[in-house]
């Protein structure tokens, strides 16, 4: 479906797909003013979070550009660049975004002891906090396309082949997906599988696959880390 292009900021054409419009709706909760603050909070996080990345990009020429979309937002660009280049660009998306989220809190902070933070101030700094600081940690994380992910993935290049890297960078995914599950299910009583899915068949279906999934790439990742699976026989005596 055909983005709507919004505006050119610091040269950078910044688009919205027909979906991100639907995602900005599922905050609101039904309350119109709630849904208001919420699109404005979470557009200006996206899009100072993408302009991290594209100004670094745009430096090294490599003419980006925004989208906003479903599922948050997308710099593209032209081509690529060296790995460092690349951890560059990448990095500065969540650091840009995290400072966005400091600055918040700290004029916050400042607003409420000067006695000038109404409630609806209060309001609209908890909700960009979110965005910023919640949001941009969990981006952190190494799993692919994240951006921990992709950065997670140049920096085993520095080590191995881009088939090895891949198939470590996704095995790393699977193990850090099932591990936060069960760490949610353990400290909160909460599984994030039955969340999403509920508790029938297609959970059940889920558990399969990535139980499927870990016997196909756990193996492959031992090997591609050269750790050794069977057992060491003792020398010496």
């Amino acid at each position: 479906m055909r983005a709507f292009h919004l505006f050119t900021i610091a040269g950078i054409p910044v688009s919205a797909s027909p979906f991100y419009f639907l995602l900005l709706l599922m905050f609101g909760g039904g309350d119109l003013m709630r849904t208001l603050i919420w699109a404005v909070c979470i557009t200006l996080s996206l899009i100072v979070h993408e302009l991290g990345h594209a100004l670094v990009a745009r430096h090294l020429r490599h003419d980006p550009s925004i989208l906003l979309h479903g599922f948050g937002g997308l710099t593209s660009r032209s081509r690529t660049g060296h790995d460092v280049e690349e951890a560059a660009i990448i990095a500065t998306g969540p650091a840009a975004g995290l400072a966005l989220g400091l600055l918040v809190f700290g004029v916050w902070q400042l607003a409420g002891q000067a006695g000038l933070g109404g409630s609806l101030f209060s309001l609209v700094a908890q909700m960009l906090l979110y965005p910023c600081i919640t949001w941009n940690l969990l981006n952190l994380i190494p799993l692919w396309p994240l951006d921990g992910g992709q950065l997670f993935r140049l920096a085993v290049l520095r080590f191995t082949n881009g088939a090895q890297a891949d198939r470590i960078t996704h095995g790393m995914a699977l193990v850090i997906i099932a591990g936060l599950n069960w760490a949610f299910v353990g400290l909160f009583d909460w599984n994030m599988v039955t969340a999403i899915f509920g508790s029938g068949t297609v959970t059940d279906v889920v558990y399969c696959i990535l139980g499927f999934a870990a016997l196909t790439f756990v193996p492959r990742l031992l090997e591609d880390l050269h750790v050794p699976t069977g057992r060491v026989r003792p020398t010496g005596a």
